[in-house]
């Protein structure tokens, strides 16, 4: 019984085998590429899928327009398709996982060889200027994304998972300072410059609700911002943000007992004897002028008297002179 060629095939093999329909002699028109060395027809050169049991991707090898109409007269025993036809698909060669004009010119890598990411050196603009080729890592300036090496985006001198995640700035309008995986011409509020790398400044966080912090300390706060609102999920209250002052380098919702805000309200310092604002002034001039009255003895004598002095007279004058304090 005659069974008809797999619809890859214009022509197949006739050997009373199971698959023959499917092992091509000429290749049909919706299925023009040849895999070579096998008798199999494809519709394009497919590119690696395990899920379909190719672990390796093929590229266009060659073109003939070759169409020799006593392609099913060959050699029933030849497992490969005649030369009638017109193009051919050849596998990729390790460590590429696909490729594109060549064998070895990878346009993807495998992901567990020891070569497992896919390099093109490029020009200013971007464009490759070669073909592609696999390498174990990246080189400075490049990172690997989707298993492909990118040239990092400036500002980014180097960078990580994608071309603008920063680890270092190239200074590119005086962007040196890299926080938070971004570059700044100067540390941002919150952070201060760490000068332990000097060759690849970045930031560090200060502690939180300090806006700048000693570059060498960086957990002694030098000025304060807002503290954050929080809310209490028990009692459903919730505490607005407030202004925090510096408190032995800590940033503090005030000054504790003995300590008063200093002129610009921005740090506590301690309360000294100096600090007269807080004796009302009018009061402290009126017991000074008491108390120099008591000094002398001017309250304190009785007419016609040099010697005793009235007790009485004294206590009112004591009394008067620190009643207003």
């Amino acid at each position: 019984m005659c069974v008809a060629c797999d619809a890859s095939c214009e022509t197949c093999h006739q050997n009373g085998l199971p698959g023959d329909r499917a092992r091509c002699y000429l290749c049909s028109d919706k299925h023009p590429y040849q895999l070579v060395g096998e008798p199999v027809c494809l519709a394009k050169c497919f590119g690696a899928n395990p899920a379909e049991g190719r672990d390796r991707g093929y590229y266009l090898s060659s073109f003939t327009n070759t169409t020799d109409s006593t392609a099913a007269e060959a050699d029933e025993t030849d497992n490969s398709v005649t030369a009638a036809s017109k193009q051919t698909c050849s596998r990729c060669e390790a460590p590429c996982r696909d490729c594109e004009g060549g064998k070895d010119q990878c346009t993807a890598c495998e992901a567990t060889s020891a070569l497992p990411v896919l390099f093109f050196d490029t020009d200013e603009n971007g464009e490759n200027l070669n073909t592609g080729k696999c390498i174990a890592e990246c080189p400075i300036g490049y990172t690997d994304v989707a298993g492909a090496c990118r040239k990092c985006q400036s500002p980014c001198e180097t960078c990580v998972n994608t071309t603008t995640t920063c680890l270092s700035c190239d200074g590119t309008n005086d962007t040196r300072f890299v926080f938070s995986n971004v570059c700044h011409a100067a540390c941002p509020a919150g952070t201060t410059p760490d000068n332990t790398h000097p060759e690849n400044p970045e930031c560090i966080g200060c502690r939180a609700g300090c806006d700048l912090c000693d570059d060498r300390r960086p957990d002694v706060c030098l000025v304060c911002g807002m503290s954050q609102e929080s809310h209490n999920a028990t009692t459903g209250t919730t505490t607005p943000a407030q202004q925090l002052f510096v408190f032995n380098g800590t940033c503090e919702p005030g000054c504790p007992e003995a300590w008063r805000l200093n002129g610009d309200r921005t740090a506590c310092v301690p309360v000294t004897i100096n600090d007269l604002e807080k004796i009302y002034f009018p009061f402290l001039c009126c017991a000074a002028v008491a108390w120099l009255i008591v000094f002398f003895g001017m309250c304190k004598k009785k007419p016609g008297r040099t010697k005793y002095i009235s007790t009485q007279n004294t206590l009112t004058c004591l009394i008067t002179a620190t009643a207003p304090i």
